[in-house]
């Protein structure tokens, strides 16, 4: 198997322009990015699968929060 003319490699680096791309292993459930074999990806308890926290926490509606001087007025506790 004859080397690479750029990376001088056989088979090439990863970082060369020459690389095979990483296979596509799935999609993000809430942007549909695709999900590659060379990138972390994260999964929830039912088995989704997402490109980032961000869009995580986007498909399942968490936010982040501040309390405010109210919620301490009015007793809003939560347990």
């Amino acid at each position: 198997m004859q080397s690479c003319d750029i990376c001088l490699s056989s088979p090439c680096k990863a970082s060369c322009p020459n690389a095979p791309e990483p296979p596509v292993m799935g999609h993000c459930k809430m942007c549909n990015d695709e999900l590659r074999y060379d990138y972390n990806y994260f999964r929830d308890t039912n088995d989704d699968i997402f490109c980032s926290r961000e869009c995580a926490d986007a498909f399942h509606g968490i936010t982040e929060e501040e309390w405010s001087s109210d919620d301490i007025e009015e007793g809003d506790y939560y347990d």
